[in-house]
């Protein structure tokens, strides 16, 4: 019922230290943010601290699906990871979450100016999509 597509998350060192700077990998801290908090409900502006390769981050939740002030990360959630200019975090290997849209319930065409579609074609166009 909660179950969120999408959550796009802020990054951030947990204590900032003046010139400290550090590229993360998004793939792979989408892993380790899964297995650790998977199965979790998150609400919009939720902090939560998170160790990464020795290192201790702030994760911010800015967005918990489509309009939602709550969601469950599950591990079909894409994360999307972002940081305040000047935090000396840097994100890589970061992906569109496209793809993903199109193989969860709660993606809705009218957001893309294709509304009114039944809900049989509705499921043909999110498989045809997914497939790519």
């Amino acid at each position: 019922e909660h179950e969120v597509a999408t959550m796009v998350v802020d990054v951030q060192f947990f204590v900032m230290k003046k010139g400290k700077e550090e590229t993360l990998d998004a793939v792979k801290l989408q892993e380790r943010v899964k297995h650790m908090l998977s199965n979790q409900i998150f609400t919009v502006g939720q902090r939560v601290a998170l160790s990464y390769i020795d290192t201790n981050y702030l994760l911010t939740v800015i967005a918990a699906g489509e309009g939602q002030q709550l969601g469950l990360l599950t591990p079909a959630t894409s994360l999307t990871f972002e940081t305040p200019s000047g935090s000396g975090v840097k994100i890589t290997n970061q992906k569109t979450t496209a793809n993903k849209l199109f193989r969860t319930k709660e993606f809705n065409f009218e957001s893309i100016g294709i509304g009114g579609l039944d809900s049989q074609f509705d499921e043909i166009f999110r498989r045809a999509f997914a497939s790519r």
